[in-house]
């Protein structure tokens, strides 16, 4: 006489997942734990559909663990159809579904930038996804008045505290549904106003003095009067006379 197997069906095969929803971040893995009331049914799930995600795949076993990828700036969605197994009969079916979020890429306009002494800075930031927050840390040399902080903009007023350009570099971190993007730097330079000296300082009428104007590199300059675009003239004033250099 033949084994038969029979299933009570007072007591269906069932598949439980835990959890049954989950959201995960572009490049994580999924974790759904699979369990039934049967002892010893196994598990196997069909993917139907997948929209805007890659990495999901049909398969079996006690858990789902896929690296999952959304494949635009928008939610993917991912939906396992799991049937449980048990004595060679097939269980009643249940559906999990994965949202995938996508991870926020940062633009900043510009990316460099170049300013002098007392001018605010005017960086804006974007991003591949419209609900995106934006963080940024500070390292700054030779400059006062960058900050750490938070939003759509970076305008912070800075000034160079010595005679040659100091720089200031912005770390940004673009953040968007709880997932973190890679973070992008803005490199901001802050050229010094220039600074004329004269020597001597104060003459008497017919006399010389030479006028100079601390050089900074990538900085023109043009003398008041005159018009001279070098870094040092000479005058000869005949009367009580205001340089100035710009």
């Amino acid at each position: 006489i033949d084994d038969v197997s029979v299933t009570d069906a007072s007591n269906p095969i069932t598949v439980t997942a835990n959890p049954i929803s989950q959201t995960v971040c572009s490049g994580g893995t999924s974790s759904i734990a699979l369990s039934s009331n049967t002892p010893g049914a196994t598990f196997s799930w069909t993917v139907t559909p997948q929209t805007g995600v890659s990495g999901a795949t049909s398969g079996n076993g006690s858990s789902i663990a896929q690296t999952l990828t959304a494949t635009g700036p928008s939610q993917g969605t991912v939906s396992y159809y799991v049937t449980p197994t048990a004595n060679g009969c097939l269980g009643s079916p249940t559906t999990v579904v994965v949202t995938v979020n996508p991870n926020p890429i940062a633009t900043a306009t510009p990316s460099v930038q170049t300013i002098c002494t007392g001018i605010p800075t005017s960086i804006i930031l974007t991003s591949n996804v419209s609900s995106t927050t934006f963080n940024w840390t500070v390292t700054q040399s030779g400059v006062s008045g960058a900050s750490a902080g938070s939003g759509n903009a970076i305008a912070q007023t800075l000034t160079a505290t010595g005679t040659t350009p100091g720089i200031v570099v912005y770390t940004i971190t673009p953040t968007a549904l709880s997932c973190i993007g890679a973070p992008i730097s803005v490199t901001v330079t802050v050229n010094p106003l220039p600074m004329p000296i004269a020597s001597p300082s104060s003459i008497v009428q017919g006399s010389s003095s030479t006028l100079t104007v601390t050089q900074v590199s990538g900085v023109s300059y043009v003398w008041q009067p005159g018009g001279s675009t070098l870094t040092s003239v000479s005058v000869t004033p005949n009367e009580t006379t205001t340089y100035t250099v710009s």
